[in-house]
């Protein structure tokens, strides 16, 4: 489909995706200049997603405090949550009409979500007074956060080509002499191989042969890819819509239907429960909330399969402690829920939504910035060298490039090499597009089916997408999601989907 004009709530431009590319050299436009005047306070919601922030984050909240009030004249108490509590913490701040000027949206904490429940500001007047060069970097892709033309979140500019990796300790693969294999396999029966060989050699000793990556599934269609045959290069890589919960499957004619009663999905799971079988699977994958590089850093794990940007090996090699191979199995496509997985939002019960803005500028603008909230501090958490990061031995802060502002403006990990963002960049501009680019979900007036659809998923998908996998139980499985309103769940997406498709003519 062709992109939106260039309004307020255009979508990226399909030749010249990030045309406006980050991290030049060039001046802010916006200056705030000195004041006498007392600084203003927000309050910040912080994604301690490594669980790190909320132990060691003091001194580093303390630094860009100084940065925001030299610069901006405003400073943050900054409230680092960590996963597990993040959406709960975020929603019962704003149910009780507290303070928060500055959320972190994640892939779970969703903008269509939180626009649905009337818990996020109409920021569009305020990025173009308070954060021009912000809304100049991401004006090609607001899009994908923006309903009726109001703009209600921005997104992170970070490496949008994300693809999924089978993550192997290179350490073990060296042992067995199967480094190369596991670099050049194509199919799942090479992989499985592997498995095989790695359960033979580590039988008895706590160390099982893959795990679920992310969140509930080994392979299975959470980020929007399916299973299509024992060849990678076969995978469906679809356009979700937005959806949540991983139930919508669409196709490239603009049909969409309910994900867990395809075949391929039918398929999966039974190749999931026969790896079960055979031994391979951390027998808790489906029950345990850690995360899978924390089981591979534990000594429980030998691999994940999960999705992951360009620099995967250095990234979670530094997340699990081990040199990893990374193959990739499949390549991401550019959509909108890419756009709006991570960003930035301002809560409807903030009290100074000007400055929180002028904070998303900074953020989008002021690369020391970025380094204290991603690597934290120079010659205690990292050193320079040869213009890459180099983390300390003792190193106690460490975030993830692409949960907020403009990582093209960071200096990259060592093993990425120094001109790292310059190719995330040029990687930007050469993404596949979805024909969905620039759909937003409106989940309005579909809250109880979520949570009856969100509660029948809690009950069975997790361990079934990690082996424990039964007919009867599949079956059930389906029966409770049509008790739950997946025919409607499913429609509404159908309907919102037709009108986004007649609309762009």
């Amino acid at each position: 489909t062709e992109p939106a004009s260039d309004t307020p709530a255009t979508t990226p431009d399909a030749s010249t995706p990030g045309t406006d590319t980050p991290g030049t050299d060039e001046e802010p436009v916006i200056d705030y200049g000195e004041t006498d005047e007392e600084p203003i306070d927000i309050v910040w919601q912080f994604y301690d997603l490594r669980m790190t922030a909320s132990d060691y984050g003091d001194p580093v909240w303390d630094a860009v405090n100084e940065i925001l009030k030299e610069k901006i004249n405003v400073t943050a108490e900054i409230i680092p949550v960590i996963a597990a509590d993040y959406n709960n913490q975020f929603n019962m701040m704003v149910a009780g009409g507290e303070q928060v000027d500055l959320v972190g949206l994640t892939g779970r904490l969703r903008l269509a979500d939180l626009y649905a429940n009337n818990q996020v500001m109409d920021i569009t007047d305020y990025l173009q007074t308070s954060a021009p060069d912000c809304y100049a970097l991401v004006k090609d892709y607001v899009g994908a956060l923006s309903y009726d033309g109001r703009i209600y979140g921005v997104p992170t500019l970070r490496n949008f080509c994300t693809n999924g990796y089978i993550c192997m300790r290179k350490d073990i693969l060296d042992e067995l002499g199967l480094t190369e294999k596991a670099q050049n396999m194509t199919t799942w029966s090479e992989f499985e191989e592997i498995l095989a060989a790695v359960t033979e050699a580590y039988a008895g000793t706590g160390l099982y042969a893959v795990t679920k990556g992310a969140q509930w599934t080994i392979i299975t269609s959470e980020s929007a890819k399916l299973y299509n045959g024992d060849n990678f290069a076969d995978t469906i890589v679809f356009d979700a819509l937005g959806d949540s919960l991983g139930m919508i499957y669409t196709d490239n004619d603009g049909h969409v239907s309910n994900l867990q009663a395809t075949e391929n999905y039918h398929t999966e799971i039974s190749m999931m429960r026969q790896w079960y079988d055979n031994g391979w699977v951390y027998p808790d994958s489906g029950l345990v909330d850690t995360h899978g590089d924390e089981l591979i850093k534990q000594g429980v794990a030998f691999s994940t399969i999960q999705e992951s940007e360009f620099g995967v090996e250095v990234v979670k090699g530094a997340a699990t402690g081990y040199e990893l191979v990374c193959t990739k199995y499949y390549d991401g496509i550019l959509k909108t829920s890419t756009l709006s997985g991570w960003g930035m939002a301002v809560p409807i019960t903030a009290e100074e939504p000007e400055a929180a803005c002028k904070v998303l500028n900074l953020l989008y603008t002021d690369a020391e910035l970025m380094n204290l909230l991603c690597w934290g501090i120079e010659g205690r958490d990292y050193t320079i060298e040869n213009g890459e990061i180099v983390q300390s031995e003792d190193n106690h802060y460490y975030e993830a490039d692409f949960l907020i502002g403009n990582n093209l403006l960071l200096t990259p990990l060592a093993g990425n090499g120094a001109d790292f963002y310059q190719q995330v960049a040029a990687q930007n501009e050469a993404a596949v597009l979805s024909p969905y680019l620039g759909f937003s979900l409106d989940t309005s007036g579909l809250d109880l089916i979520i949570s009856q659809l969100s509660a029948v998923r809690d009950q069975y998908r997790a361990p079934m997408q990690c082996g424990s996998y039964t007919e009867e139980g599949y079956q059930d499985y389906l029966e409770k999601l049509a008790a739950a309103g997946i025919d409607d769940y499913v429609a509404s997406f159908q309907q919102q989907l037709d009108a986004f498709l007649a609309s762009q003519g």
